[in-house]
This record gives C-alpha cells, sequence and structure tokens, in this order.
C-alpha cells in the first residue's frame, strides 16, 4: 500500500522539526565552546588585582620611609630654625633694610674694624649676640687697631636709601623678635640703631 498523503506530510513535518533540533544543538555546543575560553581568561585578571594593591602598598610605605629619613637629616632638632641650629642646613637669603647713607658707611667701616667678611657677616653677628647674650659685647672681641674710623655724622637730612643684606632666616626672625620686645618701629630702625651705638663706642 502506498502512504497516505496525510503520513506523508506528518513525516515530512517530523523531518524539518529533527533537523531543526539538530541545528539548534549545534549552535549551542558552538556558543558554550565560544563562550569557554574566555572564562577562562578572566579568572587569571581576577587573581592579579589584590596582588597589584598589595605592591602598590608596599611601594607607597617605602616613598614615606624615604622622603621621613630625607626630612630628618635635614633639620635634626625642632628648634632649629627657631634658635639657629648649626646641625641643620639653613641657606642664607637677600633681605632689603631702609638705612641712611651715613649709616651705611658705619658699616663698611666697622666691617674692617672687627676683621669681618662682609657687612651681611657683621650684621648677623650682632643681631645674634643681641638677641643670646643682650649686649654687642661678643661683636668687639677682636678688633682690628690698625683701621681708625673716621668718625662719620648722621645728619637729620639725610634720606634712607634700601641697601641688601644676606641672612640666614633664623637670625631674621631673630631680628623681628628684637623689634617687638624693643618696641622699635621696625626691623630697619632697629639695625640704624645698633650700628649707630656700635660706631660711637668705638670712637
Amino acid at each position: 500500500m502506498k502512504p497516505s498523503k496525510a503520513g506523508n506530510r506528518f513525516q515530512a513535518a517530523r523531518s524539518m522539526f529533527d533537523s531543526q533540533e539538530e541545528v539548534g544543538t549545534e549552535s549551542q555546543d558552538e556558543l558554550t565552546r565560544n563562550q569557554a575560553p574566555e572564562a577562562k581568561e578572566d579568572k587569571p585578571k581576577e587573581a592579579t588585582k589584590p596582588a597589584n594593591k598589595a605592591n602598590d602598598q608596599e611601594n607607597a610605605k617605602k616613598k614615606n620611609q624615604d622622603t621621613n629619613k630625607k626630612s630628618k637629616a635635614v633639620a635634626t632638632s625642632p628648634y632649629a630654625i627657631l634658635a639657629g641650629d648649626s646641625s641643620s642646613v639653613e641657606k642664607t637669603k637677600s633681605w632689603n633694610f631702609t638705612m641712611k647713607p651715613s649709616v651705611r658707611k658705619m658699616v663698611s667701616e666697622l666691617t674692617k674694624k672687627f676683621g669681618k667678611t662682609s657687612g651681611s657677616a657683621l650684621l648677623s653677628e650682632i643681631i645674634d649676640a643681641l638677641y643670646d647674650d643682650g649686649d654687642l659685647q661678643r661683636v668687639v672681641e677682636f678688633r682690628n687697631d690698625s683701621h681708625e674710623l673716621s668718625s662719620i655724622v648722621v645728619t637729620e637730612n639725610e634720606r634712607t636709601s634700601s641697601y641688601n643684606f644676606t641672612l640666614k632666616p633664623s637670625v631674621r626672625k631673630k631680628l623681628s623678635e628684637l623689634t617687638k620686645r624693643l618696641n622699635k618701629a621696625s626691623d630697619s630702625a632697629l639695625v640704624a640703631e645698633m650700628i649707630e651705638v656700635l660706631y660711637k663706642a668705638e670712637l
């Protein structure tokens, strides 16, 4: 007997359904195969993240230790800047002071009189002596007797000018404290007065 048309249709539909299932299973197998390597590649990345953070923390600690060592080497004492501790590395800076030209000449003559290397060195020693000892006796311990002062007179008509001196920041702070302690109008006024007193005492 020949198969009926309905049976043929049923067999054709069945064969089409079976072929779709085979295609579907093959496509799913391909997707799982393609996704499997990606999952394997992601696993080592997640494992390396905490290791990198640990390394970063160790490097940060080493940097902090190095900076702390450098800071301790520069300033060995907490009072290095205020007290002018010689153990600290302190560079001189330029400071401007206003004074009369005659007072500036006094600085030059006193520098030669006491054998100082420069007017700035003389001014620094004057400030240190007045701040630490309360007088200028330390400054005049050595005198060059071959150099005589020329009796410079300061007049009221003179106009002040700006002169540059190099001092350590700690010495500059001492001068500011002395100005407040002695109730002077300005740092320049105190410098001029110290120079005049020292000069007149040596005449």
